[in-house]
């Protein structure tokens, strides 16, 4: 059987108007009994018909009108023709293009489908694809999702093509995460709870804490957060979110003479100008101008012989040693050291105020200690005895304008320096039933503080030297002063039922430290 040549023609050219007019058959895809014959014909043909295919290094004329089975002069009959009919596989393959090209190559076919290149021929639905010879549905197929192949994350699900998180979660650096109740992403991605806890998006404190700068406090024993966030307890101790007193002495509540009054620090002229009545000046000058306090909160009132009762059973357990422990801190760096301890209180009688046991006199001031007691006192209630500067600018340098109460006066209410008795227990006043002290607090304060100017008077820090020694004063704008001379304390200030003429606030006296006397007491100071 010899090949026409207009199919060999055809073969060569591959042109769409030669392909549809051939039959082609497949012979690589199984047994036809048809491609046995077609192998015989071709090999019969090649042996025995001449090549009448044109030259092969003639052009073809595509313009010959002749017959395409006429003999052609310019054939070399007896050359191999490479040209000759196509075998099997040329056919074969051919026919293989043309079908593919029937089914279209992943691209979409008339029903809507689609097809993965490469994937076994399926027929799949609208709206669905085939995937390695699977239909899928792109659209919510988490393996497949809007493309084949393309999987979601194992906590992500597929929507509309799209991979995302489930309802109710968001993505969060790569995550899925429960923003309602994630402590780490509480709310908003990144927000940290500290507390560890985060409900309906915000974060939370376990039950009897609070959030105080983005920590969980417990309010009711937290001495930073007393009670409300911010609250800071001086006393370094919280009970059920109150502040523990910042005296030491007042813990059971009750006490007689507690509290305290913040003094905001200033300037003044510390003794007696030129001009101020007698007793002012009673080693008072001459004056010192231009000193500096700093800051510091006093006792309201003074040291009280129940306060002191607290501390002298406390003081028991060491007899103060732990108390003396270290020097006392004063402002500037300053500090006074311990050269023995405090003797304890002498009982009542003759103006001394102290019992063995609590009774009548609870609420008088303590008195009858020497200054050493009286500095420990202070410290252990977490104070200290104020200096002479402190104690005076407390009774007339600060001016209380609520008062009108001026910086320079003479007396802690002002300048009128007649019917002492109505200000204070100042020297004998027959009205108070009494030639000795009174309980605290009786007489009106003067900017929230009682009894300066008379009941007792006070031990204060300082050693009384006078004012023109330079080595402790005349000094130029000193800062928080503090004399201390060959032995410590020894100065009292403020007027008594016992030495009246110290009433006016600049006066000052000195006694022995380690000398207890039924006029003396004290109160306590705090730096600020």
């Amino acid at each position: 059987m010899r090949t026409p040549r207009w199919t060999s023609l055809c073969a060569l050219a591959l042109t769409s108007a030669c392909l549809p007019e051939v039959t082609f058959i497949d012979c690589t895809r199984g047994a036809d009994p048809r491609c046995d014959v077609i192998a015989r014909d071709a090999v019969d043909e090649r042996d025995t018909a001449p090549d009448d295919r044109p030259d092969a290094a003639a052009p073809l004329d595509v313009n010959d009108t002749s017959p395409l089975d006429a003999p052609d002069a310019m054939d070399a009959p007896d050359a191999p023709d490479a040209m000759d009919a196509p075998d099997e596989r040329t056919f074969a393959d051919a026919g293989d293009a043309s079908e593919i090209s029937d089914r279209s190559d992943a691209s979409e076919v008339s029903d809507g489908s689609a097809v993965d290149a490469g994937a076994p021929d399926v027929t799949c639905a609208a709206g669905e694809r085939n995937c390695g010879g699977a239909c899928r549905t792109l659209a919510d197929d988490p393996l497949n999702c809007g493309a084949c192949g393309r999987a979601c994350r194992a906590d992500q699900t597929c929507a509309s093509g799209a991979c995302e998180c489930p309802s109710g979660r968001t993505e969060c650096g790569g995550a899925c995460r429960t923003v309602a109740s994630d402590p780490s992403n509480c709310g908003a991605c990144g927000r940290v709870c500290a507390s560890g806890l985060c409900a309906s998006g915000a974060c939370v404190c376990p039950a009897g804490q609070t959030e105080c700068s983005g920590a969980c406090r417990t309010l009711a024993t937290d001495a930073m957060h007393c009670g409300r966030c911010g609250n800071v307890c001086r006393s370094g101790a919280c009970a059920g979110g109150v502040c523990a007193p910042e005296q030491r002495s007042c813990a059971t509540a009750g006490t007689p003479g507690c509290g305290m009054v913040e003094i905001g620090g200033g300037t003044f002229t510390l003794g007696a100008v030129s001009g101020a009545p007698m007793d002012c000046q009673t080693n008072a000058t001459p004056a010192q101008s231009d000193v500096t306090v700093s800051s510091f909160a006093v006792d309201v009132y003074e040291v009280t012989v129940a306060r002191f009762r607290a501390f002298w059973t406390a003081r028991a357990a060491d007899g103060g040693s732990s108390i003396r422990s270290r020097p006392v801190p004063y402002p500037n760096g300053a500090s006074i050291a311990w050269t023995r301890a405090g003797a304890g209180p002498l009982p009542a009688g003759a103006g001394c105020t102290w019992t063995a046991s609590a009774g009548a006199n609870e609420s008088q001031p303590i008195t009858c200690i020497d200054w050493y007691t009286a500095m420990e006192f202070c410290v252990w209630d977490g104070g200290r005895l104020p200096t002479e500067a402190e104690w005076e600018y407390l009774a007339r340098g600060r001016g209380v304008a609520s008062e009108g109460l001026v910086s320079g006066r003479w007396y802690p209410w002002g300048d009128d320096g007649a019917n002492l008795c109505a200000r204070g227990q100042i020297g004998y006043c027959p009205a108070s039933g009494t030639t000795f002290s009174v309980p605290v607090g009786r007489y009106p304060a003067q900017g929230g503080v009682h009894d300066l100017a008379g009941n007792v008077s006070e031990w204060v820090a300082d050693t009384l030297v006078p004012y023109d020694n330079s080595t402790c004063w005349q000094r130029l704008r000193p800062l928080n002063p503090l004399c201390i001379g060959s032995e410590a304390g020894g100065s009292i200030r403020g007027g008594s039922w016992g030495f009246p003429r110290s009433a006016c606030a600049s006066a000052r006296a000195g006694i022995g430290a380690n000398a207890p006397f039924g006029w003396v007491g004290l109160r306590c100071v705090r730096s600020r």
